[in-house]
């Protein structure tokens, strides 16, 4: 890894007779120690409703998870316990961008809105 690189997960959902979607992405840096993590800001037409009140917490507990344990421990952990309704995608390497990273993973975030 490098200065200038960022590691990307996509948060995949796994919903019951729903298509695979990308409900988030976390941007990690592990030479920094930092995570940004950023979900959907809408669960409609992706989630049943009773789901959607569970899905819209979802980023907050995240963002504690990785307060808690420290980013290199987070992104272990996610590695090792998601793998039903919401898993991880493989880690991608993104040019770290010059500016804000939050607004760099809304960004991004809201150009790979896709289901697969």
């Amino acid at each position: 890894m490098t200065a200038t690189s960022l590691g990307l997960v996509f948060l995949e959902l796994r919903l019951p007779n729903r298509p695979l979607t990308i409900g988030g992405i976390i941007l990690h840096d592990a030479l920094n120690q930092s995570a940004v993590i950023k979900m959907r800001n809408h669960w409609e037409g992706i989630a049943e409703p009773e789901d959607q009140e569970v899905l819209s917490e979802y980023e907050h507990g995240l963002r504690q998870l990785a307060s808690e344990l420290g980013t290199a421990a987070f992104m272990e952990h996610l590695g090792a316990n998601f793998a039903n309704t919401v898993s991880v995608s493989p880690e991608y390497r993104v040019n770290r961008p010059r500016g804000d990273l939050e607004q760099f993973a809304a960004l991004l975030l809201e150009t790979l809105r896709f289901d697969l």
